[in-house]
C-alpha cells in the first residue's frame, strides 16, 4: 500500500512500546501467528529494566551492603569506616541493567513473525503510524490492532522555584557522580522512601516532607506508623502535614549548594504517556491513572542541601508561634525551599 507516494507497511498488529507490558503481549501476538511490529523509542525493557526496578534494587543492595558494614562492630567485626564510591555503584547498577535490556532484546529478535523497530511513533490516522527511526529516516506502518504501550514519566514539580540543573527525578537521582551531605525528599510514597533510606545509608542526611497525615498514603495507618519508625531509627527526620510552598535551587553561592530531588508522582497516560504520539489527550482511552509508585498527594521534589543548616533545627513556627509556619532550609536568600510545617513524626 502507497501513501502519497510513500510505502505503508502492513502488519496484523503493532504494539508501541516495550515495557513490562508490550514486550509480553507483542511476542504473544507473534506465536499466535500475527506479524507484529514492536515500536521502542530508546531501549527494551521500559522503566522497570533500565530506570525503575532494577536499577533501584540494585542500589538499594549497594545501600544494604553499606549499612551492614557500618554494624559490622555490633557483632564484634572491626573493619575500619564505611566509604561508598557513588560511581562504583554506578557501574554495577549500570551493568546489570545493560544485561537485563540486551538479554530481552536478544529474545525479542529472536521471535519469529516479531519486528523490533527504534525510533518514535506518532498517530498520522486512525490504525496508522508513522516511526521516526532513530537514524533519521521515517517509516509508516499500519495495523487493525494498535496497543500504546508509552508508560508513564515523571511530572514536573508543582512547586514555584524548584527548577534548574540540581532538581532531579526518580532517574536523575541515580547518575549522581557524589554521595549529596544532605537530601530533602518531598512526598512519602514508595518511590520517595526507597531513595530516602537508601541515601540515608550511603551516608546523606535525609528529611522526608509529606503532605498527607501518614506515609504511604495508600497503605493502612498501622503500616505506615511502622515504616515511619524504621525510617526514624535509620535518622531518617519525617515531617508530616507538611506542604512545600516555594523552592529555589541557587546557585552554589554563599552556602547555597542545593541539589533538589523530584520523586515522581501520579500522572495520568492522556496527560503524559501518549505526549508526542499525534493524538488528543481526549481522544486516548486511559483508563486508570498509571501510578509511578508516588501518590498523587505527594509532591513530586526532593531537595539535597550542603553546607546549610542541620536538618534538626530547621522547622520553625510563625511569628506569633502557631506551628504551620514557613520553614527555609538554606542558609542564603539565592537557595533553599520554604514549607508549611505541622507535625514532626516521633514528636508528641
Amino acid at each position: 500500500m502507497t501513501n502519497g507516494g510513500g510505502t505503508i507497511k502492513t502488519y496484523d498488529a503493532i504494539v508501541i512500546g516495550s515495557g513490562q507490558g508490550g514486550k509480553p503481549l507483542s511476542q504473544a501476538f507473534a506465536k499466535a501467528g500475527l506479524r507484529t511490529a514492536l515500536v521502542e523509542r530508546a531501549h527494551v525493557g521500559g522503566t522497570c529494566i533500565n530506570v525503575g526496578c532494577t536499577p533501584t534494587k540494585t542500589m538499594v543492595a549497594s545501600a544494604r551492603q553499606a549499612w551492614l558494614a557500618g554494624r559490622g562492630a555490633v557483632y564484634g567485626v572491626h573493619a575500619g569506616p564505611v566509604r561508598v564510591a557513588l560511581p562504583e555503584v554506578r557501574r554495577r547498577k549500570q551493568g546489570i541493567v545493560e544485561s537485563f535490556r540486551n538479554r530481552g532484546r536478544a529474545r525479542l529478535e529472536a521471535t519469529e513473525g516479531l519486528e523490533l523497530l527504534f525510533g518514535e511513533a506518532r498517530f498520522t490516522a486512525p490504525r496508522r503510524i508513522e516511526v521516526r527511526s532513530n537514524d533519521g529516516g521515517t517509516a509508516a506502518l499500519e495495523a487493525p490492532r494498535v496497543v500504546v504501550n508509552a508508560g508513564c514519566r515523571p511530572a514536573d514539580s508543582a512547586v514555584p522555584g524548584l527548577a534548574g540543573e540540581r532538581v532531579l527525578d526518580s532517574s536523575g537521582i541515580m547518575e549522581l557522580d557524589e554521595i549529596p551531605s544532605r537530601l530533602l525528599v518531598l512526598g512519602g510514597g514508595y518511590v520517595g522512601l526507597e531513595f530516602s533510606q537508601m541515601f540515608r545509608r550511603f551516608g546523606s542526611e535525609v528529611a522526608i516532607v509529606q503532605r498527607a497525615r501518614q506515609l504511604l498514603p495508600k497503605e493502612d495507618p498501622d503500616v505506615a506508623e511502622e515504616v515511619a519508625k524504621i525510617l526514624f531509627e535509620d535518622g531518617i527526620e519525617v515531617l508530616l502535614e507538611t506542604r512545600a510552598v516555594e523552592g529555589g535551587t541557587g546557585d552554589g553561592k554563599n552556602g547555597a549548594d542545593t541539589v533538589v530531588f523530584r520523586a515522581p508522582r501520579e500522572i495520568s497516560h492522556a496527560s503524559a504517556s501518549h505526549h508526542g504520539l499525534g493524538r488528543r489527550a481526549a481522544d486516548v482511552d486511559a483508563g486508570p491513572a498509571d501510578v509511578l509508585a508516588l501518590d498523587h498527594r505527594d509532591l513530586p521534589a526532593c531537595a539535597s542541601e550542603r553546607d546549610g543548616e542541620r536538618l534538626a533545627g530547621l522547622a520553625r513556627a510563625d511569628d506569633d508561634g502557631v506551628v504551620g509556619g514557613v520553614v527555609h532550609l538554606a542558609p542564603s536568600g539565592n537557595g533553599g525551599i520554604h514549607l508549611t510545617r505541622t507535625r514532626r513524626f516521633g514528636q508528641v
